[in-house]
């Protein structure tokens, strides 16, 4: 009898006080021979996060460039999407499909906005944004980012950031970001 061997990634989080086994979904390594650059950059990030009884609401506006040839590829998993503009305009002739969202023939410069809404309280992955005991908390590296909105979730696109958070003070007295 042969044995399978499994990724994981054993993790401590601070905020459970606890180790644990991570057995979460992991993309594929690239190789530095197989590398090769975004086709846009995301030079700036707005998001606003507003933490509800069941669920959360995330409302981001991406500023992306383009640095070649080829559609836009965002990450988006375990997400229910709700509104997509370009440019403030809403658009509905994009594929959503295995956990990626496809744009095709867009400018070069445009801003996406995006409107989801994802459950912490259930996200078990532990990534994203997830409950722990009494708090919520957020682990985005490597691959956490696409649980949370839809991005171009890779360690190569680094962004600036504004970050908004929303939650009913008397849950969650503390909010940071």
């Amino acid at each position: 009898m042969g044995s399978k061997a499994i990724e994981a990634v054993i993790i401590f989080l601070p905020c459970a006080g606890i180790p644990w086994l991570h057995l979460a979904y992991m993309p594929e390594a690239t190789l530095l021979e197989n590398y090769q650059p975004p086709t846009f950059t995301i030079p700036t990030v707005y998001l606003k996060v507003i933490i509800k009884q069941n669920t959360a609401i995330v409302e981001s506006k991406l500023s992306f460039e383009r640095q070649s040839a080829g559609n836009l590829i965002l990450n988006a998993r375990d997400m229910k999407i709700t509104d997509v503009k370009i440019d403030g305009a809403s658009i509905t002739d994009y594929n959503h499909e295995d956990d990626k969202i496809i744009l095709e023939n867009l400018p070069d410069s445009f801003v996406f906005e995006s409107k989801v809404s994802i459950n912490p309280f259930e996200n078990k992955s532990l990534e994203g944004l997830y409950k722990s005991g009494d708090i919520l908390c957020t682990q985005n590296e490597a691959w956490g980012f696409r649980r949370i909105t839809p991005f171009l979730d890779r360690p190569d696109v680094l962004s600036k950031y504004e970050i908004r958070l929303e939650a009913d003070e008397d849950t969650y007295p503390r909010l940071l970001a």
